[in-house]
């Protein structure tokens, strides 16, 4: 998938529900509980972008099948903690990511066509910008 031109994905950490929305320009980490929005003006980022993953000389691990998706593994390590990363094959996007003690499965993908309202926030929400 590369860089994708729009992409939401919710997420739950400690019963607590956040989406964090990307509309082509601005990424949006929205809160429903209280109807608010942290807003961020996003640089185009350029290949040789120092905080690209790439600077951690990410080494292929192998292949193996997450979340019913095929993926490709990768590992690196960074401030002495080892990072593996499996990302499908088939779209280019992360499935599971497990560094140091945390793991984080991602499901639940949609690659259809969604309509732009998919990508806006609630009518009446609150804006914060950084």
């Amino acid at each position: 998938m590369g860089n994708p031109t729009k992409f939401k994905m919710e997420m739950t950490a400690a019963g607590t529900t956040t989406d964090n929305i990307y509309d082509g320009t601005h990424y949006y980490i929205y809160m429903p509980s209280t109807n608010t929005a942290i807003v961020y003006s996003v640089p185009q980022s350029q290949p040789s972008d120092p905080s690209s993953a790439t600077q951690y000389n990410p080494v292929y691990i192998g292949s193996k099948t997450v979340n019913t998706y095929a993926c490709a593994g990768y590992q690196y390590t960074s401030s002495g903690v080892v990072t593996t990363i499996w990302i499908s094959t088939q779209y280019g996007v992360a499935v599971e990511m497990v560094s140091g003690t945390t793991t984080i499965d991602y499901t639940n993908y949609n690659f259809s066509t969604l309509p732009d309202s998919t990508f806006q926030l609630p009518a009446g929400t609150t804006i914060i910008s950084m």
